[in-house]
């Protein structure tokens, strides 16, 4: 089942466990575009690049 919350809260709790920021960034990258993790607010339906560690601008977002 996937889990809706917004990128700031997934950051937040991944940061509680992770080691480093390349962990959380992986991890986050990692629910996100598997599909396991579906991201609301402003980042509502947003995927990340692989080896983009920066969201990009609205305008640049992927298009499905």
């Amino acid at each position: 089942m996937t889990r809706n919350i917004t990128l700031l809260d997934l950051v937040c709790e991944i940061s509680r466990e992770a080691r480093s920021e390349a962990e959380v960034i992986s991890r986050v990258s990692s629910l996100v575009n598997s599909g396991r993790v579906r991201l609301v607010g402003i980042f509502r339906d947003f995927r990340f690049d692989n080896g983009v560690s920066a969201p990009r601008a609205r305008s640049e977002r992927r298009v499905r």
